[in-house]
């Protein structure tokens, strides 16, 4: 659970220093709404955070608020393909719809959960009475959702990912792995319900199955997500350390330069934008300077001031 945390909140945080750069961008803000939705549900799924909302707002609070965020993940989930369609109208209008059916169902499970004696409602899913009604639709209700919403997603990151070219095709298959196995988790948990609702008994192994199955889609969910800007990232920082070793190489040519040309006036440590524009400029301007040494008279001033930029000029 820990491990799990740790990436949705790395992922959170990189999603939202992307919106803050682009605070107007509609599908970002989508994914960053639904990673803080995912992060914001495990803290209080855990032991510590469960018993701490349980005491402060009644026993089965945190069960239900957790659940409630779930779904508003996968709905923002669902935003961010629609915001993203190329008929803008009709994706914002179709995710208007999807907010009422959410809203539907959200408003459903919390007076199912509502409308039974706290200590019913307590417990995880493993150890619920599923034989209630209100508890087997509160789970059954809520599985339904969430395999609706995140097969929906599934097919539409799947047709992107075929569109897409490498790394971002990476990235999308990442995420369409993740939200098929999220899924499939869901519809085997919703037939739980239904065999436990008939006062079934279900196999402790495959409880847990659909459990670790969970936990480790919804990490490559997250992975798949990031992918393709974390990639960018690594790429930007290897062309930054490659500038500076070449920076350093060019070190004898800003000690070189002053003696060459003693009419412009130089610091003893020039500006690094300066000295990154002499870095791209001096191999142009010296491979077009060298044929003329050997046509022309030589002349420091006339072939090394030549290949200066007008900015270092006086």
């Amino acid at each position: 659970m820990e491990l799990l945390l740790l990436g949705l909140l790395a992922a959170l945080v990189w999603k939202l220093y992307q919106w803050k750069r682009s605070p107007h961008d509609a599908p970002l803000r989508s994914v960053t709404l639904c990673l803080f939705c995912a992060a914001l549900s495990y803290p209080i799924a855990m032991p510590g955070g469960a018993s701490g909302v349980d005491t402060v707002a009644g026993h089965g609070t945190a069960k239900l608020i957790q659940n409630v965020l779930l779904l508003l993940t996968v709905y923002f989930l669902m935003c961010f393909y629609l915001y993203s369609a190329a008929d803008e109208e009709a994706g914002r209008r179709r995710a208007r719809r999807e907010a009422v059916l959410v809203g539907v169902v959200a408003v459903a499970i919390t007076v199912a959960a509502l409308s039974v004696p706290h200590e019913v409602f307590a417990g995880s899913f493993s150890t619920a009475d599923m034989t209630i009604p209100q508890i087997a639709f509160f789970y059954g209700g809520a599985g339904l959702y969430l395999m609706y919403a995140l097969g929906m997603a599934f097919r539409w990151t799947r047709q992107y990912a075929r569109m897409s070219r490498r790394p971002h095709s990476t990235g999308l298959w990442m995420t369409a792995v993740g939200l098929g196995a999220m899924a499939v988790a869901c519809a085997i948990r919703a037939v739980i319900v239904a065999v436990r609702s008939a006062d079934g008994d279900v196999p402790h192994l495959l409880m847990a199955a659909v459990a670790f199955l969970l936990v480790a889609s919804i990490l490559l969910f997250a992975a798949g997500v990031t992918y393709s800007g974390a990639r960018a990232r690594i790429s930007s920082l290897r062309l930054w350390l490659q500038h500076r070793r070449d920076h350093r190489r060019l070190s004898p040519l800003w000690e070189s330069l002053p003696p060459l040309m003693p009419w412009a006036t130089w610091s003893s440590r020039p500006k690094l934008s300066t000295r990154r524009r002499l870095r791209t400029s001096w191999p142009t301007c010296g491979r077009s300077a060298t044929p003329s040494l050997s046509t022309t008279r030589y002349s420091p001033r006339r072939t090394v001031g030549a290949c200066v930029p007008p900015y270092v000029r006086r």
